[in-house]
């Protein structure tokens, strides 16, 4: 049997606290999948999650993942389709976003047309936020 330090239950999350937050995030992103893709239900609805996240990080009432110090030089060869996807959206958009020239949410646009799509791309971005606003 493992034998925790009181400080160190104390800190610790509830046992019902890893599966509620899953039932929520997957609950929300079922009901904002139901929203048009870009409509303004699902802009006010991700702008109130997102909101109530960053409210949770910066007063610093959720129990933080150690932060990581030193990045290692293979991990450094993500940077290079991030700044390709980077430029490529940079480039589109000052071109206007024509058919020769989109932007990768005009390409995303036939995707997110389908109701299971949406909800979970949602599910990914209120998913990846989290991450963030853990650490």
């Amino acid at each position: 049997m493992d034998q925790q330090s009181p400080a160190a239950a104390e800190s610790a999350p509830p046992r019902w606290y890893a599966p509620a937050r899953v039932v929520g995030f997957v609950g929300a992103s079922l009901a904002v999948g139901a929203f048009p893709s870009f409509s303004l239900r699902s802009t006010i609805t991700m702008i109130g999650i997102g909101g109530a996240f960053f409210w949770l990080g910066v007063t610093r009432r959720l129990t933080r993942h150690p932060a990581v110090r030193k990045v290692a030089r293979q991990a450094l060869w993500w940077l290079v389709p991030v700044l390709v996807f980077a430029t490529f959206e940079l480039v589109s958009f000052a071109l206007g976003s024509t058919p020769a020239h989109p932007t990768l949410s005009a390409l995303a646009d036939p995707v997110l047309q389908h109701y299971w799509a949406r909800a979970a791309v949602f599910l990914g971005w209120i998913t990846g936020y989290w991450a963030l606003v853990k650490r």
